[in-house]
């Protein structure tokens, strides 16, 4: 099963958001518990149940660090 060689799992969609008044859609990644759909991940954190526009770097920081911010040194 791919389930097991994995680190997270989610389901992503599209909302309609208003921002400035503007409606725009936004993308968002679901990856806490869900009845409907097979969702999770493997992180030592606690993670959001929604990520708001996702992107592969953001979600491997936040898995590693617990964070999305950056670090400055």
């Amino acid at each position: 099963m791919v389930n097991s060689l994995v680190d997270v799992i989610g389901r992503i969609y599209v909302v309609r958001v208003e921002v400035k008044g503007v409606e725009k859609a936004q993308r968002r990644l679901w990856i806490g518990e869900s009845v409907k759909y097979d969702t999770g991940y493997r992180s030592e954190y606690n993670l959001p149940d929604m990520l708001k526009n996702p992107t592969v770097p953001r979600l491997t920081r936040l898995m590693r660090e617990g964070s999305l911010t950056t670090r400055s040194t």
